[in-house]
C-alpha cells in the first residue's frame, strides 16, 4: 500500500490541517469482541470492590491497609509497566498481549478468593491491576479498526462494555453474597460469603479468556514514522509535552471518579447509611450502568463532534463542561440521604466516564500509531500516582474529622480539589492541542 506523505512534528504541534486518512472499514466483529472483553475484565476485577467492608471485617484489616490494597496494586502495576506496556503495545503482537494480561487478570481473582492476609491479597489484588492494563492493548487494536472520524463513537462501545461489567459485578456480587449468607456453597462451605462470591466470578470470567486464542492482530495505520525504536517515539512524545502534559493533568478527573467506585463509595454506604451490598448491589449496578452508557454516548459524540470542528483543541470541549458539572458532583458521599448519595455519585460517574472517552480518543487521534501506547501508559502512569496518594490520604483524612466513620467527608473535600485542578489541566490541553493525525502505513 503506498503511504500518504507524513506530516511533520512541526505541523502536528501548529494545528496545521491535516489530509483525511485512506477509508478502511470498521472491524464491528472484533471490536464488539474486544468491548465483550472489556465487560468480563471489569466485572471480574470489581468483586473485591463491592465486597470490601465484609472482607475487611473477615481478614482484620484496617482502613489503610484495605486502602493500601485497593490503590497500590492497581496503581504499581501501571506505574512500573505502563511505558515498557506501552512500547509493546506500539511494537509487539497486541493479539497475545491481550491474551496473557486476560490470563493475569483470571488468576488474580481467583487468588483473591483463598487469600488469607495482607501479603497474600496484595499479590493476587497486584496481578489484577497487571491485567486491568489490558485498557490501553483493546483502545489500541479499537483505533485501528475504525477510522478517525468515527472513533470517538465506536470507544462508546468499549466504555459501555467496561460500565456494563462494572454494573453487572454490584449487582450479581450482592445478589450472590446475599445468597450464600443465608444458604453457603456446600461444596466451599469453609469459605465465608464473600469468598465463595469471588470464586464463583473467577469461574465464570475464565470462559470469557477462550476468544482471545482465536484473535488477530490488526494492521496498524497513521503511522509517522516505520522504526521501531524506542526515542524516536519519546521525542515524538516530548514535542507534544504541553498537550500531554495538560492532558494527563486533566485526566485526575477520571482517576476520581473511579476512585469513586473503585474504592469507597460501598464503604460510604455502609458506615454512613448502615447498608449492606446484598442492600445496594441492585440499585447501584443499576446507577453504574446508567451512567456509564450515559457517559459514553455523550463522550463519544462530544469528541467525534469537536474533532470535526473548526475549532483548536475541540475536541477537549466535552470534558472541560464534565467537569464544571463533576465539581460539585465530587461531594457525593458527604450527601445526607441515600437519594442525593445517588444523585451526585451519577453525575460524577457520568462525568468521568465523559472525561475517560475524550481522553482516550483525543490521544488516538492526535498521536501517531507509534506513540499512541506509550501515551497510553504515561497516561496510567499518572493516575497511577494521583491514586497512590488520594487513596491513603482519604483513608487518613477521616481521622481529621472524627474518625472511620467521617470517611465521606474527607473524600469529599478531596475529590472537590482534584476536579478543579483537573479543570485547569483540560482548559491548558484545549489550547495547546495538535493537529490530527491522518497519515498510515
Amino acid at each position: 500500500m503506498t503511504a500518504t506523505a507524513p506530516i511533520s512534528l512541526n505541523d502536528a504541534n501548529t494545528g496545521a490541517a491535516t489530509p483525511d486518512a485512506q477509508y478502511r472499514p470498521t472491524g464491528w466483529i472484533r471490536i464488539i469482541t474486544l468491548a465483550i472483553i472489556l465487560f468480563s475484565a471489569s466485572a471480574v476485577g470489581l468483586t473485591l470492590t463491592v465486597l470490601q467492608e465484609p472482607a475487611k471485617i473477615d481478614l482484620g484489616f484496617t482502613d489503610l491497609q484495605i486502602g493500601l490494597i485497593q490503590s497500590v496494586t492497581r496503581g504499581a502495576p501501571g506505574l512500573l509497566l505502563g511505558v515498557p506496556l506501552g512500547i509493546a503495545i506500539d511494537h509487539a503482537n497486541r493479539a497475545r498481549l491481550l491474551l496473557l494480561l486476560a490470563l493475569t487478570w483470571t488468576i488474580g481473582v481467583a487468588w483473591t478468593a483463598f487469600a488469607r492476609d495482607f501479603n497474600s491479597m496484595f499479590v493476587a489484588r497486584t496481578l489484577v491491576g497487571i491485567g486491568a492494563l489490558a485498557l490501553g492493548v483493546i483502545m489500541s487494536m479499537i483505533a485501528d479498526l475504525s477510522m478517525p472520524d468515527k472513533r470517538g463513537r465506536l470507544l462508546v462501545l468499549a466504555g459501555v462494555g467496561s460500565w456494563a461489567g462494572t454494573a453487572f459485578s454490584f449487582v450479581i456480587c450482592g445478589a450472590l453474597f446475599g445468597q450464600f449468607t443465608n444458604h453457603p456453597w456446600q461444596m466451599f462451605h469453609q469459605l465465608a460469603p464473600w469468598r465463595q462470591t469471588t470464586l464463583v466470578f473467577a469461574l465464570a470470567g475464565s470462559a470469557f479468556v477462550l476468544p482471545l486464542l482465536f484473535f488477530r492482530e490488526p494492521k496498524r495505520y497513521e503511522v509517522e514514522s516505520r522504526t521501531k525504536a524506542v526515542l524516536p517515539a519519546l521525542r515524538g512524545l516530548w514535542k507534544r509535552r504541553y498537550f500531554l502534559g495538560s492532558l494527563f493533568l486533566g485526566a485526575m478527573a477520571a482517576g476520581v471518579s473511579e476512585g469513586a467506585t473503585g474504592i469507597w463509595a460501598a464503604p460510604v454506604l455502609t458506615r454512613t447509611f448502615g447498608l449492606q451490598p446484598n442492600d445496594f448491589g441492585a440499585w447501584m449496578g443499576g446507577l453504574i450502568l446508567l451512567s456509564g452508557v450515559l457517559g459514553s454516548v455523550i463522550g463519544g459524540v462530544a469528541a467525534d463532534w469537536g474533532n470535526n470542528s473548526k475549532i483548536r483543541g475541540g475536541i477537549i470541549i466535552g470534558a472541560i463542561i464534565a467537569t464544571v458539572f463533576n465539581i460539585p458532583a465530587a461531594a457525593y458521599p458527604a450527601m445526607p440521604t441515600v437519594p442525593l448519595f445517588a444523585l451526585a455519585l451519577g453525575t460524577l460517574l457520568t462525568g468521568g466516564t465523559v472525561t475517560t472517552m475524550i481522553c482516550m480518543t483525543s490521544l488516538t487521534v492526535l498521536i501517531p500509531n507509534e506513540e499512541r501506547g506509550v501515551g497510553m501508559g504515561i497516561l496510567g502512569v499518572i493516575g497511577t500516582v494521583v491514586g497512590l496518594v488520594t487513596a491513603p490520604l482519604i483513608a487518613e483524612s477521616a481521622n481529621l474529622f472524627g474518625g472511620e466513620r467521617h470517611l465521606g467527608t474527607g473524600l469529599a473535600v478531596i475529590g472537590a480539589g482534584t476536579m478543579i485542578i483537573s479543570l485547569l489541566g483540560f482548559i491548558l490541553a484545549m489550547r495547546y492541542a495538535p493537529a490530527r493525525v491522518a497519515t498510515e502505513v
